[in-house]
C-alpha cells in the first residue's frame, strides 16, 4: 500500500512539473478566476498530460487509503497481534487566498498550515514571476 501511495505522490509531482514547464515555455498561462482563485489554462498537449497525471496521481493516492488490510477484515482467519497506531488526518481547502485548515489533532493541523503556507507561497511566486 505504501508503494501505491508513493506512486500517487510521484504522479502528482510529475504532473505539476509538466504544467510548470508548459507555463515556462508559454504553452499555458497563469491567471485569476474571480480575482482570487489561481488557475492555469492553455491548449498544449504538454499541459494536458500534466493535468492528467495530477488527476491520476490524486486518484491513486486517495484510493489506497480506503483499502483495509486483510487481517482487519471481518471474518479473517489471521489475527493481528500488533498495536494499532492512531491515525491523524489534516487538510487544507484553499478558497482563493483564504486557507481553511482542519485536522483531527493539533499536530495534523500544524502540518496542514505549513503545507498551506508553502502552497500559497509557490502560487504567488508562479503568478508574479511567470505571469
Amino acid at each position: 500500500m505504501r508503494a501505491t501511495r508513493t506512486l500517487g505522490g510521484l504522479l502528482v509531482l510529475a504532473g505539476a512539473a509538466l504544467v510548470i514547464v508548459a507555463v515556462i515555455l508559454g504553452q499555458m498561462s497563469v491567471g485569476l478566476v474571480l480575482f482570487v482563485i489561481p488557475a492555469v489554462y492553455g491548449s498544449s498537449l504538454l499541459g494536458l498530460l500534466g493535468v492528467a497525471l495530477i488527476v491520476l496521481g490524486v486518484f491513486v493516492f486517495f484510493m489506497t487509503g480506503f483499502s483495509e488490510p486483510r487481517d482487519k477484515m471481518p471474518g479473517s482467519h489471521i489475527e493481528a497481534d500488533r498495536v494499532d497506531a492512531k491515525k491523524e488526518i489534516g487538510g487544507v481547502i484553499l478558497v482563493g487566498p483564504i486557507p481553511i485548515v482542519f485536522g483531527s489533532s493539533s499536530r495534523a493541523a500544524t502540518y496542514a498550515i505549513i503545507v498551506a503556507g508553502a502552497l500559497i507561497t509557490l502560487l504567488l511566486l508562479a503568478m508574479f514571476l511567470l505571469g
